[in-house]
C-alpha cells in the first residue's frame, strides 16, 4: 500500500502538489529527503512519515522550528488517518492511500535555495500592535 501526500496550501513556485510516498519519508527542505519543500517555514528536517509495527501510519516532528501540528495540536509524534490534514510550520498537507497499481511522479530536486537557516513563524503576541488580531483567525494565517 502506498499513500499519498497532498499539499493543500496554495504555493505559486511549487513544482507539483501531491507525492507518492514510499515510506518510510522525509519532509524538509533539504534536497535529499523524500518530500523536499522550499518554504521559510519549515526546517530541513522538519518531519518523518512512517509506519509503526501495526502497519500504522505516524507522523514524527525531527525537533523542529515550527512544529507539526495534528488537529491544531503541536505533536511529537501522531497517528494519521487517511484524508487527514496536518500542519508542517505554515503549511497544510492531506494525507490519503494510493492505490498499488497508481504510479507517482518523482519528486523534483529544487535547483538551489538557502538552507542555512528556518526563519520562525510570527506568533499572536508578536502581531503589530497598527494591525487588529481577529480571534476568528488561526494562529499560522498571522505569519503570511
Amino acid at each position: 500500500m502506498f499513500y499519498k501526500l497532498i499539499l493543500e496550501t496554495a504555493l505559486g513556485d511549487m513544482a507539483h502538489d501531491s507525492w507518492v510516498l514510499q515510506l518510510p519519508v522525509t519532509i524538509g527542505r533539504n534536497p535529499q529527503h523524500g518530500v523536499c519543500i522550499n518554504h521559510e517555514s519549515i526546517s530541513r528536517t522538519h518531519c518523518q512519515l512512517v509506519l509503526n509495527s501495526q502497519g500504522a501510519l505516524l507522523l514524527r516532528d525531527m525537533n523542529s522550528t515550527n512544529g507539526t501540528y495534528v488537529r491544531d495540536r503541536r505533536v511529537k509524534q501522531s497517528e494519521l488517518f487517511p484524508g487527514e490534514i496536518f500542519q508542517v510550520g505554515a503549511l497544510l498537507f492531506r494525507i490519503e492511500y494510493e492505490s498499488d497499481t497508481d504510479h507517482g511522479r518523482p519528486a523534483p530536486v529544487p535547483k538551489s535555495f538557502d538552507l542555512s537557516a528556518t526563519k520562525p513563524m510570527i506568533t499572536l503576541g508578536d502581531a503589530p500592535a497598527s494591525s487588529p488580531v481577529a480571534p476568528s483567525r488561526k494562529w499560522w494565517q498571522f505569519w503570511r
